[in-house]
């Protein structure tokens, strides 16, 4: 039984960062900036949400590292623009309290720069924010690059954790391996191969099943939301689920296909596993759209066309604007005029 493991790269989930290729959640923030948004296409996006997201996956898939990737802290969680403030100016300052930055201009800049209370006056915001975010810092500085997580947070992802392994549902891609069981689960799989326009993509795949017995494999990835579970489909178009779909199986087939072993197994789906971060009823969405190429157009029931844009088209456009920097999109003329009824034809 040859492990699906040793098609993937050896290396940490830092190292995997650290790869220059594409991937889905860069494709996807493209997919929904455009050009305008290339400038902070590569900025760290935090939410609480993510956060508890990111400590179900690695309870869920990995739970050997947590201590390593995590922090758990008994603290008030600071209001969201000071945390964002507080996480600038801890990037660039080397200090070990919020207090050591003698000068209040960056203290200022990073206010400015996330918009807190602009209404009040300097001295004013400058205290406050103190307040607020001094032990937030402290907790930076003590963590050693480790995610903070509040004591309620980590109760929170323990307890959708605990829901996603015991619904009915979802119990089954979260059970034990038993040794020499038709069934394996592989969590957390890194790899790295070239698709369609000779361009680089990377993907790290949550959990994926293999059927050894079947020579099927079903590729899984975990979503935690903050709406039910049942409106998911919103989330799925908001987001390009579709886009993470397809790139992970052309990603994995390109894997599988060049070894002698994995060549016959077949992909065989792509589910998401579901649940709400509040109240965990835990739901397996079927996305059978994983093997299709190429724009994908729904009509609604109300009329309304829905069009799911092809990964690897979005993936060349990016990679010639991240590497060529032209000053417009390639659409519009600097040296002709643009017509307008043919962009209106576009929207």
């Amino acid at each position: 039984m040859k492990l699906l493991s040793t098609l993937a790269l050896n290396i940490s989930e830092e190292q995997y960062r650290d790869i220059p290729a594409l991937s889905y959640s860069l494709i996807s923030r493209y997919t929904n900036c455009g050009f305008n948004g290339l400038d902070t296409i590569f900025d760290k996006i935090e939410s609480p949400s993510l956060t508890i997201g990111s400590a179900v996956d690695c309870l869920l898939t990995a739970p050997n590292e947590f201590d390593e990737r995590f922090m758990v802290c008994e603290f008030s969680e600071p209001p969201e623009k000071v945390k964002k403030a507080i996480d600038y100016l801890y990037n660039n300052h080397n200090v070990a309290w919020l207090e050591d930055i003698e000068d209040d201009y960056y203290i200022l800049d990073a206010l400015n720069m996330f918009e807190y209370r602009g209404n009040w006056k300097d001295d004013k915001r400058i205290q406050t924010f103190k307040e607020e975010g001094s032990n937030y810092f402290r907790y930076l500085v003590v963590s050693e690059g480790k995610t903070i997580l509040s004591q309620a947070d980590y109760e929170k992802a323990k307890m959708v954790a605990e829901a996603f392994k015991g619904s009915k549902q979802t119990c089954f891609y979260f059970a034990p391996n038993v040794e020499f069981a038709d069934t394996q689960r592989f969590y957390q799989l890194k790899f790295k191969t070239k698709l369609k326009n000779d361009i680089d993509y990377k993907a790290m795949m949550d959990l994926i099943l293999v059927d050894y017995y079947k020579k099927e494999i079903t590729i899984c990835d975990i979503k935690t939301t903050s709406g039910k579970e049942w409106d998911f489909v919103h989330s799925f178009l908001k987001y390009h689920y579709d886009q993470q779909a397809r790139l992970y199986y052309r990603i994995l087939l390109d894997a599988i296909e060049k070894d002698e072993v994995f060549k016959d197994f077949k992909i065989v789906g792509f589910k998401f596993l579901v649940a709400n971060v509040d109240n965990p009823q835990p739901l397996v969405w079927d996305c059978r759209l994983y093997k299709s190429f190429g724009d994908l157009n729904y009509e609604t029931k109300s009329g309304k066309v829905i069009t799911l844009k092809e990964p690897e088209y979005i993936g060349a456009e990016l990679k010639h604007y991240l590497e060529d920097k032209p000053k417009v999109p390639d659409e519009v003329s600097l040296e002709e005029e643009n017509d307008i009824e043919k962009f209106i034809l576009k929207m």
